[in-house]
């Protein structure tokens, strides 16, 4: 059985203010497995950063239990912290200093080698500009560098709370790749995100929260898959209609196709219709995305529209 590196049951944070008690986190159960990278999701104000900032020791829950890599925390945070890396704040470098000295200064402060300062700095990708001044660096080669201060301690756990927030579309593709190969690496990395389609391409297994509720956690290709739909094209769409509804199937209009939504196979609309006598020219299954499970999932959440990538944290 795979080791559970992060766990939560009945995890609650609630504060409290002049208009009453807020509910961050609402009886969370979240279960991380060891070894890939695992997306965490939510709208805004759904409680993934409060989540991220108990498990690192720097919120305390209301009531229920979380763990690291069987350890119970906060009690035993100082056993686990050699073996969890984390960026969830905006680090603080001195601009004056190379990438190198800045990472040096911080490999004395915990006990590392030049050597582990190379290999971290080769590991992002910043091996050929480590040399240059931080204050030159760009907004994604600050936060290449910020992972690679994460992996001085060479941990087996990294959290990464919005790595790509306000980055541009190379910034963006630099992450993705370095995540995913930390996570070809046998690192487990959580990382939250707001862009779906990046976590989609990114992620292997994920969590999506609302009102700091669990909504759904699994595999990305099983989520995906809880939606089944096919386009199909046939030359009398009206008597098609007929015969899927009376078979206890939905079909609406979609340009001169038709879209059926069923968890059925295929082959259950080709004998359906077939029995009808209507023939199929065409019959496609339409894969959903993540942003499509994502946005039903959290439909109460939003109001109307998708927020901006700040706004979800």
């Amino acid at each position: 059985m795979s080791e559970t590196v992060i766990l939560t049951r009945g995890l609650r944070k609630e504060f409290s203010g002049r208009r009453g008690t807020h509910v961050a986190v609402d009886d969370l159960d979240l279960a991380v497995p060891a070894g890939g990278v695992h997306g965490f999701l939510g709208p805004n104000g759904s409680g993934k950063t409060t989540t991220i900032r108990m498990l690192l020791g720097l919120a305390a829950p209301t009531s229920g239990s979380m763990a690291l890599f069987g350890e119970p925390v906060p009690q035993r945070l100082p056993e686990v912290m050699d073996r969890v890396g984390a960026v969830v704040e905006s680090p603080k470098f001195a601009p004056n200093f190379t990438g190198r000295q800045n990472l040096r200064l911080l490999a004395a402060s915990v006990g590392r080698s030049t050597s582990d300062v190379d290999e971290a700095l080769e590991k992002v990708g910043l091996g050929q500009r480590s040399d240059d001044r931080y204050r030159a660096y760009s907004l994604g080669m600050k936060q290449r560098l910020a992972i690679a201060a994460t992996l001085l301690k060479k941990p087996r756990l990294l959290i990464l709370d919005e790595p790509t927030n306000g980055l541009d579309p190379a910034g963006i593709r630099e992450i993705r790749d370095l995540v995913k190969d930390l996570g070809a690496s046998g690192v487990t990395v959580l990382l939250s995100s707001h862009i779906l389609a990046e976590v989609q391409q990114v992620c292997d297994s994920v969590t999506i929260i609302g009102h700091g509720r669990l909504l759904a956690s699994g595999r990305v290709q099983e989520l995906v898959a809880a939606t089944g739909a096919y386009r199909i094209v046939v030359e009398r769409p009206e008597d098609a209609t007929r015969a899927l509804e009376e078979a206890g199937l939905t079909a609406a209009a979609d340009g001169d196709a038709l879209v059926v939504q069923t968890d059925r196979p295929g082959s259950e609309i080709s004998r359906v219709l077939g029995e009808a006598g209507v023939w199929l020219d065409e019959l496609t299954p339409l894969r959903a995305d993540l942003e499509s499970v994502f946005l039903d999932l959290t439909e109460g959440d939003r109001m109307g529209a998708m927020p901006s990538g700040e706004d979800y944290r």
